[in-house]
């Protein structure tokens, strides 16, 4: 899987399930990964930065009790120099 893709589609959760009630609300969308593939995941904001469609993101992993779950942030623009 790759490890920097694009910002297809976002929401903002509200109502969210028992196990992320507590975080709410989150964003979640959908990442166009730089190697093809199409990932739904949790996106994970970033101060001072707002989610936009086809904004470059970057997967990073988040640790849960019962495992990890994927998800992308958007690329700092500091990272792009």
């Amino acid at each position: 899987m790759g490890a920097t893709g694009t910002l297809y589609s976002w929401t903002r959760i509200h109502a969210a399930p028992a196990a992320f009630t507590a975080e709410a609300p989150y964003a979640g969308g959908i990442v166009d990964l730089a190697d093809g593939i199409r990932l739904a995941c949790r996106l994970v904001d970033v101060e001072g930065m707002q989610f936009a469609v086809g904004q470059p993101v970057e997967m990073c992993v988040l640790l849960y009790e019962d495992g990890p779950l994927f998800a992308a942030r958007p690329v700092a623009l500091a990272t792009k120099l």
